[in-house]
């Protein structure tokens, strides 16, 4: 790949600064992760992902944007 995630995320955000961007990554160090790259990410999500959490603040995140375009 010609960029990794923290680079696409960089991009992203500099696109669509209103965007959501959640991490997922094997690492178990999000305090690390979050560190090293600041206000990259909105989320966070170590592997294995529960994926009942994660839908749970996917839909939260919407309703939160629906809400602040109304």
């Amino acid at each position: 790949p010609e960029m990794n995630g923290a680079q696409i995320a960089a991009l992203i955000r500099q696109k669509l600064p209103d965007a959501q961007i959640f991490c997922f990554s094997g690492s178990a160090y999000e305090e690390g992760m979050q560190k090293s790259f600041p206000g990259l990410f909105d989320k966070f999500y170590k592997k294995p992902l529960d994926l009942s959490r994660m839908f749970a603040e996917i839909v939260k995140s919407l309703e939160l944007k629906r809400v602040a375009t109304t």
